[in-house]
């Protein structure tokens, strides 16, 4: 499940990570068009199960009203000196905690397995695969910092599916659900 983000704020992103890109660090980096909030990551599930999750979502964004969320900042997942995943932050934002909440309530109810850490809204840039590279990228992190990449607008939540091919993951949208207007 996924809030989208817009254009703008999508291709600040993609700028603000082409100099990490550039230190030839070993990262899988995510496609622009892949760039969103995961709310829950649900793994394989069956069709029958994507339909109830399609109606949970449609349950919760009925009852939720628009909120937006800012995007700024570059860190990283892991240790200072190993580093597992690099994200955008997210900043506090009382209506996407409490959308969470109860997203994730309604799918607990379908016994689903969601994550039992506290949630941390981000969005990943990539994932580190290996030690090459690392100083170059550490030094490159140290650089970008408080970046503002801009305000999401949030008018619908997503189940996304991922097609996994010989070159990289592939997303599209399985189920949106329109918030309350």
């Amino acid at each position: 499940m996924a809030l989208e983000l817009g254009e703008d704020v999508r291709q600040k992103l993609v700028d603000a990570v082409a100099p990490l890109r550039r230190t030839g660090a070993h990262v899988s980096w995510v496609p622009p068009e892949n760039l969103h909030l995961s709310l829950a990551f649900l793994g394989d599930i069956f069709p029958n199960t994507a339909e109830l999750v399609g109606s949970a979502l449609d349950e919760a964004a009925g009852v939720s009203a628009n909120f937006s969320f800012d995007v700024s900042g570059i860190g990283a997942f892991g240790s200072k000196r190993s580093p597992r995943v690099i994200w955008a932050g997210v900043g506090e934002n009382p209506p996407l905690m409490s959308f969470h909440e109860h997203v994730t309530g309604l799918l607990q109810a379908l016994d689903l397995s969601i994550e039992s850490r506290r949630f941390r809204p981000h969005v990943t840039l990539g994932r580190v695969r290996s030690a090459r590279g690392r100083d170059a990228l550490l030094s490159a992190l140290g650089s970008a910092g408080a970046i503002d990449f801009g305000r999401v607008e949030v008018a619908r939540v997503v189940l996304m599916q991922s097609t996994l091919t010989p070159q990289r993951a592939v997303y599209s949208v399985f189920h949106a659900a329109e918030f309350a207007p």
